[in-house]
């Protein structure tokens, strides 16, 4: 499964609001039969990458892009 965006309202944040989402996307995913959630971050979101590691998410690979 892969998670396109997550989102949360600068206001709510720091309110679970995050690990929520994740947690209630995590369990429909496996509902149906998942084995992996997939998404991707920018590695300079620190609060993005961290709400992911702490839900168990691992650096997986690297993408590169050169502007042209």
């Amino acid at each position: 499964m892969y998670l396109d965006h997550l989102c949360v309202d600068e206001k709510y944040r720091n309110n679970e609001v995050g690990s929520k989402l994740i947690e209630e996307f995590s369990k429909a995913s496996k509902k149906k039969g998942v084995k992996y959630i997939k998404l991707n971050a920018f590695e300079n979101n620190i609060p993005a990458v961290s709400l992911y590691n702490k839900h168990g998410f691992e650096n997986y690979s690297i993408y590169y892009m050169k502007k042209i």
